[in-house]
């Protein structure tokens, strides 16, 4: 993680050693993110990946308690929302809305790209359901596709070298 990359000891060092050797005047207190976010991002299906409360109240009660025993000042902050970090925030799959005249003129910058994926088909170097998942087309609508790179598809690079 991140830590690792500033970390004093790499591996044997913690953020609230390094915190506390820092003699600090004030101090940012921001546990529980990481307690949830890996349920969050998984799917919300297995709660094992939450920190339990009593381990969490004793993490809580130990590390903020050696930071203010430092006469420091702080804050602390809140976990927030979880849907609202970047990772849920995706967009749409199909945000983009066109008219004809677009729709046409993307459809003709496409066209010879579809055509070399039929071909790639025609010869059988590629299936024709692998050709038609490439095809790329857009209509006069509300509701276009974006265009992206998809990892499942086979890479068709060497079929053009």
């Amino acid at each position: 993680g991140l830590y690792g990359r500033f970390a004093s000891n790499p591996g044997t060092s913690t953020v609230l050693g390094q915190a506390l050797a820092a003699n600090p005047s004030f101090f940012t207190f921001w546990l529980g993110s990481n307690d949830v976010l890996g349920y969050a991002t998984g799917g919300g299906t297995n709660e094992a990946q939450i920190t339990d409360a009593a381990s969490f109240q004793t993490e809580l009660t130990a590390s903020l308690g050696a930071l203010v025993a430092t006469g420091a000042d702080g804050v602390v902050i809140n976990i927030p929302p979880v849907i609202l970090t970047p990772f849920f925030r995706a967009v749409s799959w199909n945000p983009i809305p066109l008219d004809q005249a677009t729709a046409d003129v993307l459809n003709g910058a496409f066209a010879g790209y579809n055509g070399v994926l039929n071909a790639l088909a025609q010869f059988q170097l590629l299936t024709a359901e692998e050709a038609a998942a490439r095809q790329v087309t857009y209509a006069a609508a509300p509701n276009n596709p974006l265009l992206m790179a998809d990892d499942a598809l086979t890479d068709i690079g060497p079929l053009l070298d």
